[in-house]
């Protein structure tokens, strides 16, 4: 049986893109959903925090919450599925990190509720600028960048707007992350 080269050139093709979409869901797997509530985590609790801060702390406390809840709850039903090492490794990355954040604000004791929150938004792209590199993922890395980029743009030069802009930028750019992510995987 002989192939044309046109026939090899389409099964070449075929396969290129189910190379492409195994990538695409081994770099995101889940995180699309985590990228969403987590966006509308931060669109809730900044724009909380500049329209009335004196309520911050509830604002943060209930975001946190059910961004914790919703990330805990996707993490068990993907640990359904699929059962890896890396998915371990990668919970244990995250408490050590949180830990480390609240063991370094205890020591550098920040001043204002801003410099809490930019070394905490920080140190969270960190993550998922190391996160991105551990599992060859340039989304996560742009990510983490962007957002980088948003907080020292918010910190240094916008002061007075800084949690309104975190809520148009960072907020919404986790957001559309998921979004993305959902429609290029093209899950329900």
């Amino acid at each position: 049986m002989e192939i044309s080269r046109e026939t090899a050139q389409e099964s070449m093709r075929v396969i290129e893109q189910a190379v492409n979409r195994t990538r695409l869901a081994r770099d995101w797997g889940w995180s699309d959903v985590i990228l969403m509530v987590w966006g509308a985590v931060w669109i809730f609790a900044f724009l909380g925090n500049h329209f009335l801060p004196e309520m911050a702390w509830a604002f943060w406390m209930i975001g946190v919450s059910v961004g914790i809840l919703g990330t805990v709850l996707v993490n068990l039903r993907m640990a359904e599925r699929v059962q890896s090492e890396d998915s371990s490794r990668i919970g244990y990355f995250w408490y050590s990190l949180f830990l480390f954040v609240f063991l370094e604000i205890a020591v550098i004791q920040p001043i204002e509720s801003i410099q809490v929150n930019a070394f905490i938004c920080l140190q969270i792209m960190l993550a998922y600028v190391v996160l991105g590199l551990w599992v060859d993922s340039k989304g996560l890395i742009a990510l983490g960048g962007a957002i980088t980029f948003f907080v020292l743009v918010g910190y240094f030069l916008l002061q007075p707007y800084y949690y309104l802009w975190m809520a148009l930028t960072g907020g919404v750019t986790l957001l559309g992350s998921g979004i993305q992510a959902r429609l290029r995987m093209r899950r329900p």
